[in-house]
């Protein structure tokens, strides 16, 4: 069905005659309820973090450098490398930890900062 502006400028139903054309309409603030306000506010205006970055500043200040004779390297750098399951997994218990704090928001996968919001 093709749903075309009438000579009022007005959008109806060529079946019933409705103007609640929301199913017919794609896009931001189509969907039923209110939750989208908040998700759409969060990925719009909120700070998109890299929580594998996060997780690596976390690493770097909480473990000194690991030096192999004269070499040295970011403690994140050697998890990262010799061990990626264990990395990622703390990279998802980073992020779930500040979720549970407050400090982060996950939403469709992406996490967040709040703090850019207010």
């Amino acid at each position: 069905m093709t749903v075309e502006e009438n000579e009022d400028g007005e959008f109806r139903c060529p079946k019933c005659g409705s103007d609640d054309l929301m199913r017919e309409v794609e896009g931001v603030g189509v969907e039923w309820g209110d939750d989208w306000i908040i998700d759409h506010i969060v990925e719009t205006e909120g700070e998109k973090v890299d929580i594998e970055e996060l997780y690596r500043e976390l690493l770097d200040e909480i473990y000194k450098p690991v030096r192999f004779g004269e070499l040295e390297y970011c403690s994140s750098t050697v998890l990262e490398m010799v061990d990626h399951t264990a990395f990622r997994i703390g990279c998802n218990e980073n992020a779930d930890s500040l979720v549970e704090d407050g400090q982060l928001v996950c939403l469709n996968g992406n996490y967040y900062r709040l703090d850019a919001l207010m």
